[in-house]
């Protein structure tokens, strides 16, 4: 997930100037203003103008787009907020979630890999033997 702190330090890097000359080249006076930025203690209409002052003054690839737009909404909402809005978003736009690893299930008894299919069908044939011991 991308913050504006990280975000910015790329950028500095990649131009080969520091976070002093970054403030200026965006337009700031002091470091305060962007300091304040990158703890996220400013107001939505900073951060919107910081968004516009930052495509302005570097030539962005769109990957750098996504992230700068990406890092403003992380400041915008808080990172636990973002991530749940994504995750809404994914639901109502029908987008499958990612497809993780296949899950690995070891019989008990012989140590050797079982398919879910047969770990359920070993599960509802010996459950009620275990309900009788509970």
């Amino acid at each position: 997930m991308q913050n504006i702190r990280g975000f910015l330090k790329r950028i500095a890097r990649k131009n080969g100037i520091t976070m002093g000359a970054l403030t200026t080249e965006l337009g700031y006076r002091n470091k305060t203003s962007l300091e304040r930025l990158m703890n996220g203690s400013t107001r939505d209409a900073s951060l919107e103008r910081f968004e516009e002052n930052v495509r302005a003054a570097f030539e962005l690839t769109e990957e750098e787009q996504a992230q700068l737009h990406e890092a403003v909404q992380v400041a915008r909402q808080g990172e636990e907020q973002y991530l749940v809005g994504l995750k809404v978003w994914d639901f109502v736009s029908g987008k499958q979630p990612e497809q993780t690893k296949e899950l690995e299930i070891t019989d008990v008894l012989t140590g050797s890999p079982v398919s879910l299919k047969e770990a359920v069908r070993l599960a509802v044939r010996y459950a009620p033997a275990f309900e009788k011991h509970a």
